[in-house]
């Protein structure tokens, strides 16, 4: 219906317009009209963007602005949510079912790989908190790992034992526990375990021992001495008295040991006058009770027995000269 106008007349009083009733009927018509037709068709912006489709009763999301009330967009007032992972966009994720299926094919491939490797475990191990049990990269297995007790172990049965392929530190081992050990047997060098001559069979038959050695330069001041470079340090043309610092000594309380300078003197001789170990300060026993002096233009060598008795070194030195 188009809209009805109502006659007002030309003045008031005329007489020329509609009646009051006429007109009562016509504003009745109009807002019947606006009642019922309120928003029956879609709504299109100017730009041609449909704002409200009445074919499918919704409305544009994509065509909101501002910031959407709060409780308004919550999940259970949206439609067409989607179903699945993919519903999502999401493409490379796995669903619990196909997580459950790659776990029982990786098993079944772990099986497959001991069959055909005749049961056999290739690989590294690590425990719970990643701390590595099994080194299968270099094929060893670090002793400071190890817990409990040894057994007792009998050396007949010990051969071909290579001391390359121990790595970190044994556990303590009772020397009474560790019998027929025969030399013959161990290769490589052993440090850190203490065993008695009287369980080693054909310790006899060493050829003899070697030790590595340090050789420094230009010695003055307080100079670092590397224990973990070996106990014999080798100076040349040392420019004044020094203080001989020893590091990574790890000398065990209760133990002993000796370290040696050999000093090749030039036409003035130098020797270390002080002693430290990891940079503390000790006090110096000279052999006599009185510091030698070095040999001009010959060679010296100075000994010092150091041991660890509860914590508190004794440092013993003596000087041999040679020319």
């Amino acid at each position: 219906m188009a809209k009805q106008v109502i006659n007002v007349g030309s003045s008031a009083g005329d007489g020329s317009g509609d009646a009051l009733r006429d007109a009562m009927i016509k504003i009745n018509a109009n807002f019947t009209e606006l009642y019922e037709g309120i928003v029956v068709q879609t709504i299109v912006g100017e730009n041609g963007t449909t704002l409200v489709d009445i074919s499918t009763n919704s409305v544009n999301a994509n065509a909101l602005t501002g910031t959407v009330p709060t409780g308004v967009a919550t999940w259970d007032n949206l439609g067409g949510k989607p179903t699945s992972v993919a519903g999502f966009g999401i493409a490379d994720a796995y669903t619990i079912a196909q997580t459950d299926a790659q776990i029982a094919s990786e098993i079944d491939d772990f099986k497959i790989s001991l069959a055909a490797d005749g049961g056999d475990l290739k690989g590294s191990v690590f425990g719970d908190d990643s701390t590595l049990l099994v080194d299968g990269v270099s094929s060893t297995i670090p002793a400071a790992n190890l817990s409990g007790t040894l057994p007792a172990l009998d050396g007949n049965a010990l051969t071909n034992i290579d001391a390359a392929n121990i790595t970190g530190t044994l556990p303590a081992l009772d020397g009474s526990a560790l019998t027929n050990i025969d030399a013959a047997n161990i290769t490589g060098s052993l440090s850190g375990v203490a065993v008695s001559t009287a369980d080693i069979t054909g310790y006899g038959v060493f050829t003899g021992t070697e030790e590595s050695f340090a050789t420094l330069t230009g010695a003055t001041g307080t100079v670092a001495h590397d224990c973990d470079n070996g106990h014999i340090f080798y100076h040349t043309t040392p420019a004044a008295d020094w203080t001989a610092n020893f590091t990574n000594l790890g000398l065990t309380a209760e133990h002993a040991t000796t370290l040696s300078i050999v000093i090749s003197q030039g036409a003035t001789a130098y020797i270390p006058t002080a002693v430290q170990i990891g940079g503390v300060a000790q006090t110096l026993l000279w052999q006599g009770g009185a510091q030698p002096t070095g040999t001009t233009n010959g060679t010296d060598v100075v000994a010092f027995s150091i041991l660890n008795d509860g914590g508190t070194y004794v440092v013993m030195g003596q000087l041999v000269g040679f020319s």
